[in-house]
């Protein structure tokens, strides 16, 4: 019998409760920032002429998922684009590699995340991927595709699990993400990341970093209190998008 009254059985007990309790609360909030930066998706208003691609690794012409905005592309390049050649199935067996493409075809340099959002609700950032790199070298240039994972990137961007269903969030903005960016390069540094994907362990602080990075483009347009102003997106310089699949 220990000293301090309860027995090695009722001390392991209340360990494996506590550790239950932390690894419920993690989740929550994991859930809680994945639906935090959906209810910014603004596919159907959005004016940003940019397109976002799924396919496994090195078959472009295979595509799992693409989205767009629909006001951001006009009725004559919705008509003379080509049929995308969609897969039949979106269940994706653990260990394949995948790639995505993103096409920005605006006159100005777009800032670029994509974020991975597993059936847990773990979030990792897939793009930016070069952490030690300023903000300019995770713009993708006016008129330019670029693959992620480049083919010249030391790592792979392999499904695992837990199995179900994913959501990728694909945010494109004309206004740096100054903010978020930072957060996530601090997140690299703790974890010894230089290139690559990470998965954030704080998913409300960068989440809210994120939100505010959309919320700083509106700002001079108000002409209210700064402190009771609602945050705002506007949707001539952010893209919020979303393209979902299933791990089995």
């Amino acid at each position: 019998m220990y000293s301090n009254g309860y027995s090695k059985t009722g001390r392991y007990l209340f360990s494996t409760i506590t550790n239950g309790i932390t690894r419920l609360q993690a989740k929550f909030k994991s859930l809680l920032a994945a639906r935090l930066v959906k209810l910014t998706l603004n596919t159907d208003s959005s004016r940003l002429n940019v397109i976002a691609s799924l396919s496994p690794e090195g078959q472009n012409n295979q595509l799992i998922a693409e989205v767009f905005p629909i006001r951001g592309i006009t009725e004559d390049e919705q008509k003379n684009r080509p049929i995308p050649n969609l897969t039949d199935s979106r269940h994706l067996p653990v260990g394949t590699p995948i790639q995505f493409q993103l096409t920005n075809n605006e006159s100005s340099d777009l800032h670029v995340n994509i974020l991975f959002i597993d059936q847990n609700g773990e979030i990792t950032a897939i793009f930016p991927n070069n952490w030690a790199q300023s903000a300019a070298f995770v713009q993708v240039k006016a008129g330019r595709t670029i693959q992620i994972p480049q083919l010249d990137d030391p790592f792979q961007i392999v499904l695992q699990e837990p199995k179900g269903v994913v959501e990728v969030l694909i945010i494109a903005s004309r206004d740096p993400l100054t903010k978020s960016l930072k957060t996530l390069q601090q997140i690299a540094s703790r974890n010894g990341v230089e290139r690559g994907t990470i998965t954030i362990s704080e998913p409300l602080e960068v989440i809210n970093d994120l939100l505010e990075d959309f919320d700083a483009g509106s700002r001079d347009a108000y002409k209210g209190s700064v402190a009771l102003r609602p945050r705002q997106v506007d949707t001539t310089k952010l893209a919020a998008m979303s393209m979902s699949f299933e791990i089995v």
